[in-house]
């Protein structure tokens, strides 16, 4: 409840994510090995995980919700029942949960708003236990980086490669506060970070 007495998103969210685990679903290219969704799936079961894929809806897995953060990945999603959305205030749309933009924002210029490190920093401040990445890869310069070949990759090295450190950093910064671990391969992880 905020000062006035109502009903937040945010409150709303504490009491669906306050000590549970969270398997994120990037849209990485290794959600599309077989191998790297069975662990996935392993995962889920293992500790019981609410499921949050980001910024895509992938066919293969349940999501028990998504978040979003951009508009231009918002407008390609279909088919979402709108309860089980969750989207940033920059987003002019019905969903089920509309949490501020801001707040959300890493300290980290080159990955200010990366989706996932949005959703962590969301999860933190709703109290989840653990979070394990899926589909967390890691930017290839001039290779294919997402499971959709819709999604844009990185046609300058140095971006792939500012990326890639802004989001190990942002990631180390917030295993501090929450557990963080990696499900899938992923150029991002480090060592003490596997799941």
């Amino acid at each position: 409840m905020s000062a006035g007495g109502e009903k937040t998103p945010e409150a709303d969210l504490s009491r669906l994510f306050e000590g549970r685990n969270v398997v994120i679903i990037a849209p990485g290219r290794t959600t599309s090995v077989e191998s790297e969704r069975q662990k996935v799936f392993d995962k889920v079961k293992a500790t019981d995980a609410i499921v949050i894929s980001v910024n895509h809806c992938p066919e293969w897995i349940k999501c028990d919700y998504v978040f979003v953060s951009n508009i231009r990945r918002y407008e390609k999603l279909s088919g979402i029942e709108t309860d089980k959305l969750i989207i940033t205030s920059n987003i002019n749309a019905q969903a089920g949960y509309t949490v501020g933009y801001e707040p959300l924002l890493c300290s980290i210029e080159a990955v200010r708003d990366n989706v996932t490190l949005m959703l962590i920093a969301l999860l933190i401040k709703s109290g989840a236990s653990s979070v394990y990445l899926a589909g967390v890869d890691g930017y290839s310069f001039k290779e294919r980086n997402f499971a959709y070949r819709d999604m844009e990759t990185y046609e300058d090295e140095q971006v792939a490669k500012e990326q890639n450190n802004g989001i190990s950093a942002a990631i180390a910064q917030l295993s501090q506060r929450i557990p963080v671990s990696f499900i899938t391969k992923s150029l991002l992880e480090r060592e003490e970070n596997r799941s």
